[in-house]
């Protein structure tokens, strides 16, 4: 099964612009992220006034903010600590003893981030940990069992926007239901081989090169171009 996407004039963008790690919150519920991470003799005032003053890296140090009425820890991660720009971006994640697993799943690069920012790695097996970095869906009753100061990288049901037909489906609802110009931001689209002879048919009103994409595949795999129906 495959989706074929077609060219969209009034679409200058179809590529979601997006980072593979841009922050993790750290939410403390009941209990102050000061209580949490960093101890009753520092504030988030104090901490971030060390960012400040730090010169050379002051846009890659995490950042400690308060978040409308309520006090977060958010820690802003960047890909530069990967180049060893800053070093400093480490004090955070190893004064406080944070910590990061892989479960069924290897990415070097978050590795590195991670890392990069003062995060040590622990077992997969693991119940001490921030961040667990995983490769497919959680069940429920993991997701119940996290603790508040812990985050995932998935959330329940995220493949209705990960996978290409599930996206491709969702936003043809919300057009039937909200109006095409309201969500005409993706290329005209079909299913197949569900939506063949709907496929052709716009094909002979508007003929050129298609794109075929697997509806569950990613890195650029198994994608081609296509100018003929058959």
């Amino acid at each position: 099964m495959a989706s074929v996407v077609g060219n969209n004039p009034n679409s200058n963008d179809i590529i979601p612009r997006s980072s593979s790690v841009d922050s993790a919150i750290f939410d403390g519920g009941e209990d102050s992220p000061d209580d949490i991470f960093y101890g009753e003799e520092e504030s988030f005032d104090e901490l971030n006034e060390d960012n400040q003053q730090n010169g050379r890296c002051k846009a890659l140090v995490p950042r400690l903010i308060r978040y409308g009425s309520k006090r977060v820890a958010i820690i802003q991660f960047s890909p530069k600590v990967v180049y060893g720009r800053c070093p400093e971006a480490k004090k955070i994640g190893e004064k406080h003893c944070l910590t990061f697993k892989f479960v069924k799943n290897e990415t070097k690069l978050i590795r590195n981030i991670l890392e990069g920012h003062g995060f040590r790695e622990v077992h997969p097996s693991s119940s001490e940990f921030n961040i667990m970095w995983t490769g497919g869906g959680m069940k429920p009753f993991t997701l119940r069992s996290l603790n508040p100061f812990q985050r995932v990288n998935h959330f329940p049901r995220s493949y209705e926007m990960t996978r290409k037909d599930r996206l491709y489906k969702n936003v043809q609802k919300m057009q039937q239901e909200k109006g095409i110009k309201n969500f005409n931001f993706i290329p005209t689209t079909f299913l197949l081989p569900y939506e063949f002879e709907d496929f052709s048919a716009a094909f002979q009103r508007e003929k050129g090169i298609w794109i075929i994409k697997p509806v569950a595949s990613s890195q650029g795999k198994g994608i081609f171009l296509i100018n003929h129906p058959d």
